[in-house]
């Protein structure tokens, strides 16, 4: 990896080779001299967490329904609890997410919320890590203070 200025005196990093992270592969290439990372694990790792989290009965999901346009952020909310509880119970079990209007007040006013759960998911993050914040969500402690 190499960091040097370009044309327009913009510090970049170059990358001539490829990164191995343990259990997984990524492809990352120079393209038009910006860094491109394969969309294929996080594309991976926000499916799983989809399907993972859809499963939850006492979740309301903000998101698309088309898997194609979605970003790799999940918003969510528990019914009857305020995501900054939420927040709060889930980072004493160590599941970190963010909680607020995440400035996007005219939607959340269209949408008839307050505020929402948010966790955001990169190339990086472990299917491990999403069974963390799913386990969370499903403890029955954690349950019994917010349900």
């Amino acid at each position: 990896l190499q960091v040097k200025k370009d044309a327009t005196q913009i510090k970049g990093a170059r990358v001539s080779t490829n990164i191995q992270i343990p259990g997984r592969f990524i492809v990352v290439l120079p393209e038009n001299d910006f860094i491109t990372v394969s969309q294929k694990i996080e594309d991976e790792i926000v499916s799983y967490a989809r399907e993972e989290l859809g499963k939850l009965d006492y979740l309301t999901l903000y998101m698309t329904p088309n898997k194609e346009n979605h970003s790799n952020v999940i918003s969510f909310n528990i019914n009857g609890v305020h995501p900054h509880d939420v927040a709060s119970i889930l980072d004493s079990q160590r599941a970190c997410v963010r909680s607020g209007n995440h400035c996007a007040q005219p939607l959340m006013r269209f949408l008839g919320i307050d505020s929402t759960c948010r966790a955001s998911f990169y190339f990086y993050n472990t299917f491990e890590e999403v069974d963390k914040l799913v386990n969370a969500l499903k403890n029955p402690n954690l349950k019994s203070e917010i349900i």
